[in-house]
């Protein structure tokens, strides 16, 4: 979402640290954050030049990074590198992990430990509420921070197209529940949901080679995708179950 707490945060810190307002991005623009780590570098380089204790710059990047940057960058790599790709290795893809690496590298050498953060809650009972549609699972399988992964509308038409099911057009909740939707005309429901759950897996793939370097950075987006698999799986076995009993 444009603008909010993190993005005001972001401002307050650029202003106490003498950068100043982005002109034309939001603070928390992925460009903006890198600009605002970049004039923290080039404070620490000016500092270690003149002899000087740098100790307050590495608070300031360690605090951009651990309470910015990092909460989100890792799920975002992850995202780009799943977008569908065309005539070899994508720049992007390529661009994001090389970030990810030179981001990890930084956080490692600075001292101290990262705090303990937490995306949203979840609203319990998704499934045990028997109003909830394709529309309401949709929704929720869609939105990053409730299922610890970001579903692009190529993943989610790849996996319709494997199976010659469409999509529909809309946002991607509403691709996604018509490519259910469609599944669930056509009895292909539970691999469908096999193929979902791959793309969560290589999603989960990825964050486990960060938490190699720093677990408290991606902790939480680890725990939301175990949440995420188990959604899908409670859905295939709820629907295999009924096609049992069918």
């Amino acid at each position: 979402l444009l603008g909010g707490d993190a993005a005001a945060a972001l401002r307050d810190r650029r202003s106490s640290v003498g950068l100043g307002p982005p002109r034309e991005l939001e603070a928390d623009h992925l460009a903006e954050e890198l600009r605002l780590l970049a004039w923290l570098c080039g404070a620490e380089a000016e500092g270690l030049a003149d002899g000087a204790d740098v100790a307050h710059v590495q608070a300031e990047q360690r605090a951009v990074l651990d309470q910015h940057l990092l909460r989100w960058l890792p799920a975002f790599v992850a995202a780009v590198q799943g977008l569908e790709l065309r005539g070899g290795e994508s720049l992007y893809g390529w661009s994001a992990e090389l970030l990810l690496e030179l981001v990890i590298d930084w956080r490692t050498g600075l001292p101290g430990e990262a705090a303990a953060w937490s995306l949203p809650p979840l609203e319990p009972g998704l499934l045990d509420d028997e109003s909830t549609g394709l529309g309401r699972i949709a929704r929720r399988l869609c939105t990053p921070a409730l299922t610890g992964a970001f579903l692009s509308q190529a993943a989610i038409r790849r996996i319709g197209r494997r199976h010659d099911l469409p999509g529909g057009f809309g946002k991607r909740w509403q691709v996604l529940e018509g490519v259910l939707a469609a599944a669930a005309h056509y009895d292909v429901v539970p691999v469908v949901l096999d193929a979902l759950d791959a793309e969560l897996a290589r999603n989960a793939a990825l964050l486990d080679g960060v938490a190699d370097s720093l677990p408290e950075a991606v902790a939480p987006w680890q725990a939301r995708l175990e949440q995420g698999r188990a959604l899908v799986a409670a859905l295939r076995d709820r629907v295999t179950g009924l096609a049992g009993v069918s």
